[in-house]
């Protein structure tokens, strides 16, 4: 019985721990995405002025 508890439990923090992981890097792509989006804004502003 304390066998299947522990299976369970330490079940559980394996699937809190990947689940965060997986909102973790979900969020730094979307970071990423809007950082190369303002790059790119910010490339074309620059080469703007310079014609």
């Amino acid at each position: 019985m304390g066998r299947l508890l522990l299976l369970i439990l330490s079940g559980a923090v394996v699937y809190s721990y990947l689940k965060q992981r997986k909102e973790f890097f979900d969020k730094a792509e979307e970071f990423n995405k809007d950082a190369m989006e303002l790059r790119r804004e910010r490339e074309e502003k620059a080469s703007a002025k310079e014609t």
